[in-house]
């Protein structure tokens, strides 16, 4: 039985958490299904997912913006980082581990790291 259809077919981010599954995508479509399989669809208050990546047990979600990494948890909080000049730069891919640091890679070939208490770092990747 088909449950959910996206034209962001290649992108889109399984993440089980407990009795229920958030399905999330690139155009930032986000489809909440419970254990009963009734789906809730809602959006972000972001044009673009451009990552996302959750912790092992569902309950600290990544999402890779422009310029920044939204940390959704039970509350939502931007790490912003500074950008290079003159050039926009996207978070592409992302990993949460089961301690809650994130690292991020981002299209200007730098890493992002995030520690468990919000301390963002940026390193350039030659």
């Amino acid at each position: 039985r088909r449950l959910w259809y996206t034209s962001d077919s290649d992108s889109t981010t399984l993440i089980p958490r407990g009795d229920e599954m958030l399905i999330l995508n690139r155009s930032n479509t986000v489809a909440r299904v419970n254990a009963l399989g009734e789906t809730t669809l809602s959006r972000l208050d972001v044009t673009v997912l451009h990552a996302r990546a959750a912790s092992p047990d569902g309950k600290r979600i990544a999402l890779g913006l422009r310029g920044s990494i939204r940390v959704w948890t039970d509350k939502t909080q931007d790490h912003p980082f500074d950008e290079p000049p003159g050039e926009a730069e996207f978070v592409t891919r992302l990993l949460v581990r089961p301690d809650g640091t994130i690292y991020g890679v981002t299209s200007a070939y730098r890493v992002v790291h995030i520690d468990p208490t919000g301390k963002v770092r940026t390193v350039p990747v030659f």
